[in-house]
């Protein structure tokens, strides 16, 4: 193997885990409160909320680099949404609303670096 492809591998591979590492608190969250008074259906959340994250992290596992940009970085957008408006509506402006606008950045990079790639090849 090339350094290149190496860099590749490493990269990717740790990009995979550190989406599945940042999408944890948020079901966790769900995991601690699914929102459900009634007993049984807050253990059928819980359970719920738990298979979720676990196809969630499989999928993002056993993806191609590029379907899993769009897919994974796709999640992450949706997470820093979420806890952007979350953090908004109930602590106002905080020291963590540029660490989620970065983090909405890089993801509408990655979520668009597919197509720049399919573009690329189709030109040589």
């Amino acid at each position: 193997m090339r350094a290149e492809q190496i860099l590749t591998f490493l990269s990717s591979w740790i990009l995979r885990l550190g989406v599945i590492v940042f999408l944890l608190p948020f079901f966790n969250e769900f995991w601690m409160n699914p929102g459900s008074d009634d007993e049984i259906w807050f253990w059928v959340l819980r359970i719920f909320f738990a298979v979720l994250y676990f196809v969630f992290s499989i999928l993002i596992l056993i993806f191609q680099r590029l379907r899993f940009y769009i897919f994974g970085f796709s999640l992450v957008l949706i997470a820093s949404i979420y806890k952007l408006l979350l953090l908004s509506h109930q602590h106002g402006l905080t020291s963590e609303h540029p660490v989620y606008i970065l983090l909405i950045v890089v993801s509408f990079y990655f979520i668009s670096k597919s197509e720049r790639v399919v573009k690329r090849k189709r030109s040589f």
